[in-house]
């Protein structure tokens, strides 16, 4: 029992006192805290979406540890509620708000054009935005990302 709990005590302790991997930047939008990594430069801007519920860094850390280029930025953030982003008020979004969201972090980054890598419910968010504002995605690419019907199919 002793033992156990010895155990317990040091798994608190790692988790209290654990420093972060990475040191991320912070940007306002709309009273929300965005965290946001990038990784390289050049004027390519690749930026990567995580699916509902996903911070980014967990979905995309091989691809961000094991990223090299002299042209290109990797980059990824985390929608307000998961990672390290905070939401300033707790609610529903809709999809316009969320595609909105994705324009106003790459707005206030003053990127003019991107590459969307997005991976599943990131995919519906990143080809609404496209939608919305194809002079600034120079490309998509969709990683087992739904289309936006799946749901009304399924019934």
């Amino acid at each position: 029992m002793r033992v156990f709990i010895v155990f317990l005590a040091l798994v608190w302790c790692s988790s209290v006192f654990a420093k972060d991997e990475h040191k991320y930047s912070f940007v306002n939008i709309n009273g929300n805290n965005i965290a946001y990594l990038c990784k390289g430069s050049g004027d390519q801007v690749i930026l990567m979406v995580s699916g509902m519920g996903l911070d980014a860094h967990s979905t995309y850390k091989n691809t961000y540890h094991n990223f090299e280029s002299k042209n290109s930025m990797l980059c990824m953030y985390d929608r307000p509620g998961t990672g390290k982003s905070k939401h300033s008020e707790l609610k529903l979004r809709t999809m316009d708000e969320l595609s909105d969201e994705l324009g106003e972090f790459i707005e206030k980054k003053q990127w003019s054009s991107v590459v969307i890598v997005a991976y599943s419910f990131g995919g519906q968010i990143a080809r609404a935005f496209a939608h919305k504002k194809p002079e600034v995605v120079s490309g998509l690419l969709l990683v087992d990302t739904s289309h936006e019907s799946w749901l009304e199919n399924l019934k």
